[in-house]
This record gives C-alpha cells, sequence and structure tokens, in this order.
C-alpha cells in the first residue's frame, strides 16, 4: 500500500500534472482483463471516490525539526479539482528561509473509496464499491508510534492520523531568491482491490495503492 505527500505553500510556485493512469500498474491483475469464471483479485479505478484527510503538513529542516502549517482538512484524490483544492491548502502561510530535505504531510488512518463500476471483467460483470472505508492504522499494528521512531518513514501519531516523511524529491531551499516549484499528479486507477471468487460476482476486498508523482524544481 502506497502513501502519499502533496502540497503548496505562498512561497511556492505550485502547478500540478495529469498522471496517465494504468488500470493494473505495479504487477496487479486489472479486473478488465479477467473473467469471472476464474478466481482472481484484481483492480479498478476508485473514480467516484478516493477520500482522506491531511492534519497538517510538515516540512523538515536538516537538523530534525519540522515546520508545520494548515489544519485538518479531506480531500478527494479522485476528484478532478484535487490539484486545486490541495493547492490551495494552508496558503497565506509561508515556510522560513533555509534548506529542507523531507516533506512531512499527517494522513488519516481511514481513507474511503468508491468505484463507479465502470470497469467490467471480460464477462461483463461490474466492478463497484460504495463508501467503502479501510483503517490503515487498525488494519497494520507494526507501524511505529511517531514518539518511538520520529524518523521513520511512516509513523502513528497516536490520533487516528500517520504521519508521512518523503525525501523522494530531494532537499530544496527557501530564500528571498529561490522559490521552488512543486509539481504532482494522482493516479487511482488500481486503487481499489476487487475479489472474483465465483462465476457473476466481483466484490469489493480492499483499498489497492494510490500513486503521486511528487517533483521539485
Amino acid at each position: 500500500m502506497k502513501h502519499f505527500v502533496i502540497f503548496a505553500a505562498s512561497v511556492y510556485l505550485f502547478s500540478s500534472i495529469a498522471i496517465a493512469g494504468t488500470c493494473g500498474s505495479g504487477g496487479t491483475i486489472c479486473c478488465s482483463s479477467v473473467s469471472t469464471t476464474e478466481q482472481f483479485e484484481c483492480v479498478a479505478p476508485a473514480d467516484d471516490k478516493y477520500q482522506f484527510q491531511i492534519k497538517r503538513f510538515g516540512f523538515e529542516r536538516a537538523d530534525g525539526t519540522i515546520v508545520w502549517v494548515g489544519s485538518p482538512t479531506t480531500f478527494d484524490a479522485s476528484s478532478v479539482s484535487a490539484g486545486s483544492s490541495v493547492g490551495a491548502y494552508a496558503s497565506g502561510e509561508p515556510l522560513p528561509y533555509g534548506t529542507y530535505v523531507a516533506l512531512r504531510p499527517e494522513i488519516s488512518g481511514v481513507t474511503t473509496v468508491s468505484a463507479s463500476g465502470t470497469t467490467k471483467t471480460l464477462d461483463n460483470i461490474s466492478c463497484a464499491a460504495t463508501d467503502e472505508s479501510v483503517d490503515i492504522i487498525a488494519e497494520d499494528p507494526n507501524i511505529p508510534l511517531c514518539s518511538a521512531a520520529p524518523a521513520a518513514a511512516e509513523c502513528n501519531t497516536g490520533d487516528g492520523f500517520l504521519r508521512i516523511r518523503d525525501a523522494s524529491a530531494g532537499s530544496f531551499t527557501i530564500s528571498e531568491s529561490s522559490s521552488p516549484t512543486i509539481t504532482f499528479g494522482f493516479d487511482v486507477d488500481s486503487a481499489v482491490v476487487f475479489n472474483i471468487s465465483a462465476p457473476g460476482i466481483c466484490s469489493y476486498k480492499d483499498l489497492g495503492s494510490l500513486d503521486v508523482t511528487l517533483t521539485v524544481q
């Protein structure tokens, strides 16, 4: 399961891109490529809803301290306006000048997904799901507490949120003459997992992956 980071602050130039998603990426099987006469676990897009909450967003300095911005806000990654909504998050809260080495969002452990049923199996069975919620924290007791592992890639804040550490974009500097651009895009095309257990049945099983492309320039 993949978690993700997304943000733009007033000291940044913000840009969003659309990811050309592929159902069945990352070694999974898209439900549109199998028949219910076979027993398979397959994936389909969360084209109606991929809802989560950001509690606050952190920018980590080289010394490990974190500058926090924002307040609890709910987003839907399946929405065409998701980029604009996230881009407006915590606007008007400039970051102090300095170098930052990682992004540290705190994201709700509970995610809710819906799939419209547009994705159909080879024998024309719709794979649909409505408001299915998954509590990632409850499902994975091995996620460490942030108090015990503050630098972990993923830790449990203890109040229903996951704190993510993502350094994939590299370090970046905020100064009077430097305003980096954050560019990101969502791909929810393999975000719902279905189970084909018998002919004519394609039933919801679990949360799939939300892929996010993030660059800082």
